[in-house]
């Protein structure tokens, strides 16, 4: 039995093919930038987003940021032992 048709996908079509395609574009343009300073784009997003808001939780911060929790602990850790966050 030959196995079934897979349905027809355009992913050139899909809006978050898109969304994605621009934001890893702005991520790599950033990523060269913030290099220079010893900042990651993620990092970069935890400071503009604690620089907006101020006095948030982690799990505040990481949904605004769009970190897992997990990886932005680890991610805070690293910047307060570089000076970056107290």
């Amino acid at each position: 039995m030959a196995p079934a048709p897979r349905p027809a996908f355009d992913l050139e079509g899909h809006p978050f093919f898109w969304m994605t395609q621009a934001m890893a574009a702005r991520d790599n343009a950033l990523a060269g930038e913030l290099k220079a300073h010893g900042l990651r784009v993620p990092d970069w997003r935890v400071l503009d987003t604690l620089y907006a808001r101020r006095h948030l939780s982690m799990r505040e911060l990481a949904d605004l940021s769009s970190i897992d929790r997990t990886t932005l602990s680890r991610s805070m850790d690293r910047m307060q032992e570089a000076g970056w966050v107290t």
